[in-house]
């Protein structure tokens, strides 16, 4: 019996599991974990759902393994209330089943597992007991909490449900044996209500993720444009593109630049998993705000939202009745690698994350902030670790104040207030994900 086995001396490889009962490629700090983690293990086991494709590093390694954790059907919208509790029940005891098998049987020979949380059912109660079973360092990387996230779906915190993903969180992520969070605030929230004693982990950018270059951004957007030539046809026409010019930049003998902020659009990026702990009716406000002011020396607007959700196709509907003259709005699915490049040509970026526990910081601004991109973002608890107000990007609390942040960063003929918070950003990408990692983290695999 594997668990048996693996009290004998010798039988533990060094080798780590790294578990996300998600999406993999859309979790960015897991895959930036991975990756560092193949530079002081033998191997890395990953355990995740299939879904987006992650990071070139990650499938073509030989040295991970990668297990796929069969992803369950989502139920359509509407249907009576017992047949999502019934649909819970039997969803966590399918999951759960699967992860025995895997953590028994393939976990039982890693040194450490890692884990992801939330979520919280059924994979913390599954791997502290196991883990204690097998002899197996457990990690937590928290995240967030996951009773406060099933709270904006359950009606509150005092729903039934709420407070038994409460209980289960509470009793059984103590139980890691190290754990990581994500910000001060988090750290002190866990040592003060919940016995943890953890290691903040700011996330940070890795490598690839770069500041503005007139080349790439070139032939990315030959790319984009043919993409979505549809929503940008009128975009093209009004700004004169042809063979050798895109809506940002021009080619000439195989020199490529930016064009003027004169003679183009400003674009205006934010990333989104559309779900309820981001309200986009804010940033559309503003949108229509910035609309009715346009022609007071402000440029047309190119505004790519990146992301997908529950939530897209609602605010799809809304944006196509807004009827907005001066601004181009685009919803867009982009592949891994493009990502940084969209955020690195954009000249602002905004971010509606609002923590349903208020004490995780949104990775989409450590994104931006690794390309160089400043950033408007919704005001909340522990914003303040990560964003600088004035210095490095602005914060807002009302969709009046965010209108006014874009139209006093993009006007033509005054771009000070993004240059000098653009300037500020240049030491951001100086201790990046493996510098952080290697400080913070690296120790807790090594013992």
């Amino acid at each position: 019996i594997p668990f048996l086995l693996a009290l004998i001396p010798g039988f533990k490889r060094k080798e780590a599991c790294v578990m996300v009962l998600g999406d993999l490629g859309r979790s960015p700090r897991m895959q930036y974990h991975v990756l560092s983690l193949l530079n002081i293990m033998d191997s890395v086991v990953t355990v995740a759902y299939s879904g987006s494709k992650p990071l070139d590093e990650i499938c073509n390694s030989r040295k991970i393994k990668r297990i796929t954790v069969p992803t369950p059907p989502s139920l359509p919208a509407g249907l009576p209330r017992p047949v999502f509790i019934v649909y819970a029940i039997v969803k966590v005891a399918f999951q759960s089943a699967f992860l025995v098998l895997v953590l028994l049987f393939r976990v039982s020979r890693c040194s450490h597992l890692l884990v992801q949380n939330p979520p919280s059912i059924p994979v913390l109660p599954l791997a502290a007991i196991l883990c204690k079973i097998t002899r197996t360092k457990l990690i937590v990387d928290w995240h967030n909490y996951g009773y406060s996230i099933l709270a904006l779906k359950a009606g509150g915190r005092q729903s039934l449900f709420v407070k038994l993903a409460f209980w289960i969180e509470h009793t059984f992520g103590p139980l890691g044996d190290s754990h990581f969070c994500v910000t001060n605030a988090m750290k002190e929230d866990l040592s003060k209500n919940w016995g943890v004693s953890a290691i903040t982990l700011h996330d940070r950018p890795p490598p690839h993720f770069k500041h503005r270059d007139a080349t790439i951004t070139h032939h990315l957007f030959k790319q984009f444009q043919d993409q979505y030539s549809h929503d940008l046809s009128s975009l093209i026409d009004k700004y004169h593109c042809d063979e050798d010019t895109t809506l940002l930049t021009t080619s000439k003998l195989g020199v490529c630049s930016f064009r003027a902020a004169k003679d183009r659009p400003s674009v205006l990026v934010s990333s989104t998993s559309w779900t309820p702990d981001e309200d986009f009716s804010i940033l559309l406000d503003a949108l229509q705000r910035y609309d009715k002011k346009f022609g007071e020396n402000l440029p047309h607007l190119l505004c790519i939202i990146t992301g997908k959700g529950p939530e897209k196709d609602r605010y799809e509907k809304k944006i196509k009745e807004l009827g907005l003259k001066n601004i181009t709005i685009v919803t867009a699915w982009l592949k891994i690698e493009d990502y940084p490049r969209v955020l690195a040509s954009a000249d602002l970026g905004v971010s509606l994350h609002l923590s349903s526990s208020g004490l995780d910081l949104p990775m989409k601004v450590v994104d931006m902030f690794g390309c160089g991109l400043p950033v408007c973002a919704i005001n909340f608890s522990c914003l303040h670790e990560l964003v600088q107000n004035g210095k490095n990007g602005l914060v807002f609390d009302t969709p009046e104040q965010l209108a006014s942040q874009l139209m006093a960063c993009l006007r033509m003929d005054n771009r000070d207030v993004l240059g000098r918070m653009g300037k500020n950003l240049e030491h951001f990408s100086s201790n990046g994900w493996k510098e952080n990692w290697n400080k913070h983290a690296k120790r807790e695999f090594e013992n």
